[in-house]
């Protein structure tokens, strides 16, 4: 087996906060830094066309809760398979911004700033 180092891994583990952390692959995260992460909200339930919307408000209510959240992005799946992407959480009404962009995806940082300050 080929493993290529993850620059996006890497990051979470050198910042890591104690913090809420939420993923398109949260058993990734696990596996390889031992931070517990939860899936990131997705659209609709397994194998289902009802509309999630108890996994959106999980994530109000941790944000609110705890400030904020980082959302590990893997790139490899930029499709989404089912996730809110990061910017359609910004239309959701979270505050999303990157905070580390590396070879395998993107760190953001997730909460319930108003207005979201760009860049």
């Amino acid at each position: 087996a080929h493993w290529t180092p993850s620059g996006l891994l890497d990051a979470l583990r050198r910042d890591y906060s104690g913090a809420g952390v939420v993923s398109n692959r949260p058993h990734a995260v696990y596996l390889h830094t031992a931070i517990p992460a939860v899936y990131s909200p997705r659209r609709h339930r397994y194998r289902s066309d009802v509309a999630n919307q108890s996994e959106l408000s999980a994530l109000r209510n941790r944000v609110a809760r705890d400030g904020s959240v980082s959302l590990a992005w893997f790139g490899k799946y930029l499709g989404g398979y089912g996730f809110y992407l990061p910017r359609e959480l910004l239309a959701e009404g979270f505050c999303v911004r990157a905070v580390g962009r590396y070879n395998d995806g993107v760190l953001f940082r997730v909460s319930s700033e108003s207005p979201c300050p760009l860049g």
